[in-house]
């Protein structure tokens, strides 16, 4: 089916049912999210408002990394 990723200026991201609207997934952040998440196969890519790049599996929502833009290195987990 078709799904739309929808960012939140608060925290965290949600995959909807773009026909249904049903929520499908869930992806954990700390900080609010502005611009799109981009999908590459299968891992989602966010950038939060405190400047973390965190990317996920889309079938099982787990975290595979985080880096922090402005400062380089890895995210505090």
């Amino acid at each position: 089916g078709r799904a739309v990723a929808v960012p939140s200026g608060t925290k965290d991201v949600w995959v909807m049912d773009a026909l249904s609207g049903r929520e499908l997934q869930q992806f954990p952040t700390t900080a609010g999210v502005k611009a799109a998440p981009v999908v590459v196969g299968n891992l989602i890519y966010v950038h939060t408002l405190d400047s973390e790049l965190i990317w996920y599996t889309v079938g099982s929502r787990s975290r595979l990394g985080c880096i922090r833009v402005n400062e380089g290195g890895s995210c505090a987990s």
